[in-house]
């Protein structure tokens, strides 16, 4: 059952968590929380005087609340520019805007006309509308936040997350309702199926290495991405190698025989390669047969499903991802990857380490690879990562049951085999939770978000239905006036 919870602080020292407003600067010292109010003109810093925050949880699913209530001590009114931190991931939901009649205001989702990015993140808006903002989905702000002398004002904000893992054990299902269609949410328990299918992949025969060598590459971590690969081709020990590079164009290949483990020839031509010029994945070559492919890379250039289709291997092969810097496009390689039944192996300094690369590279996983329903369409779901005990999964319901079943193959088998099956029942009226609809949209923006400029309408269509504040929707407030 989903599981709400609330918790109030209320501060009776200015000092423990105020929001510094310096005049004449518009700039404002952030507290250790990240808040931000920009402001002219001011006498004293406005303070931060009460947070209550109440969350409600369906398993890795979390929607959050935060009320604030700011006094401004000043002789003057201030109007200013609230800037609320997300969490990694998290997505606003909701803004509330306390009126002079004491009421919450609610604010609504609008179309914007240019998308949101960290160069035009500030409000276009005018001061009569409150325009929250997000910023690669890390800073949420209102602008015009106006606080009449001597008063206190409160402000609500609302956001959804999606945590890393979630509980084992159970099936966690949750079903929902949002303007007369019926969502579900569900993680589905699957360390049976990961355990039975888990074993060590059979060696390579021949393996590409896809390696970019576009001026970003100078910020890759290449001692990482050279130790991955001498521990790797050290396991494997026999194994033709070829060598891919390429910029917005390929180099000719060339190939190299690994035997016992020595790869002295690549490792020496890998260390002789010159980083300039842009990047183009697709410049790639995935039909030379290759048993396993391993792109070194910080991310994808022009639109994402243009280089899914072109890296799309002509034989069943897994695509794995490397990713050794903290700017690699982190997102857009997991899908690419996943989409081959691959991985990204994340070995950058926020990431994991090169032995986490490596079980993903030689541990034979099962993938899903498609959703059969009676009762249900439309799914999306978060792709398994190694170590995950469930497989969360959310769609929308055409009857008030349904019946679902995930299909897994093993990698290097064709979708068609199955290699078993996960199946379970909704009911639309048990466990009933406002996160099952917006678990969906969260899911499909998370997918969608990849390629935004491509996928604006559909973008635009779920941020407006569901009050998110996207990359094309804002959240407006009119002026009470």
């Amino acid at each position: 059952m989903p599981r709400s919870k609330a918790r109030k602080l209320f501060f009776a020292s200015a000092a423990l968590f105020i929001m510094t407003l310096f005049a004449l600067t518009g700039t404002v010292m952030a507290s250790d929380g990240g808040i931000e109010l920009k402001a002219r003109g001011t006498e004293s810093p406005a303070k931060l005087i009460s947070v209550t925050e109440k969350w409600t949880e369906a398993g890795r699913m979390v929607e959050k609340e935060v009320d604030m209530i700011f006094f401004n001590p000043n002789s003057a009114d201030l109007a200013g520019e609230l800037c609320f931190p997300l969490p990694n991931g998290g997505i606003a939901a909701g803004l509330a805007i306390e009126t002079e009649g004491g009421e919450m205001r609610d604010a609504v989702a609008m179309e914007r006309k240019t998308r949101r990015t960290p160069e035009n993140g500030l409000s276009e808006h005018p001061e009569s509308a409150q325009s929250p903002k997000s910023l690669d989905n890390k800073i949420f702000k209102a602008g015009a936040f106006n606080l009449r002398t001597k008063t206190a004002r409160r402000v609500r904000v609302a956001y959804v997350e999606a945590a890393e893992t979630a509980p084992a054990g159970q099936d966690f299902i949750w079903a929902g309702r949002l303007k007369g269609k019926r969502y579900f949410y569900a993680e589905v328990p699957a360390v049976e199926i990961f355990s039975a299918a888990s074993a060590v992949r059979r060696n390579p025969a021949q393996i590409s290495v896809l390696w970019d060598a576009s001026l970003s590459g100078e910020t890759r971590n290449r001692r990482a991405e050279l130790t991955l690969l001498s521990v790797y081709l050290g396991l494997i020990k026999n194994v033709r190698v070829r060598l891919q590079v390429a910029r917005d164009s390929a180099e000719p290949v060339r190939e190299f025989d690994v035997s016992d483990g020595d790869w002295h020839e690549l490792r020496e031509a890998l260390s002789e390669i010159r980083y300039d010029g842009p990047r183009r994945l697709e410049a790639f070559d995935t039909g030379d047969g290759s048993d396993v492919y391993l792109l070194f890379s910080n991310g994808i250039d022009g639109h994402l499903s243009h280089v899914d289709r072109k890296l799309l291997p002509s034989k069943n092969a897994p695509i794995f991802a490397i990713a050794s810097s903290n700017s690699a496009e982190h997102e857009d390689l997991r899908r690419v990857a996943a989409r081959t039944g691959g991985a990204l192996l994340d070995i950058s300094p926020r990431g994991g380490t090169v032995r986490d690369a490596l079980s993903s590279l030689i541990v034979d996983r099962p993938i899903l690879v498609r959703i059969e329903s009676s009762g249900a369409y439309d799914f999306t779901c978060f792709p398994p990562k190694v170590g995950d005990a469930t497989v969360a999964v959310a769609g929308v319901m055409s009857d008030e049951t349904a019946s679902v079943t995930l299909v897994f193959a093993k990698l290097g088998e064709t979708g068609d085999k199955r290699f078993r099956d996960i199946s379970f029942e909704v009911d639309a009226q048990a466990k009933p939770s406002r996160i099952a609809p917006l678990a969906w949209a969260y899911m499909r923006l998370a997918k969608l978000e990849a390629e935004r400029d491509f996928y604006r309408g559909a973008i635009l269509r779920i941020g407006m239905e569901f009050g998110l504040a996207a990359s094309w929707t804002s959240l407006i407030i009119h002026d009470e006036k």
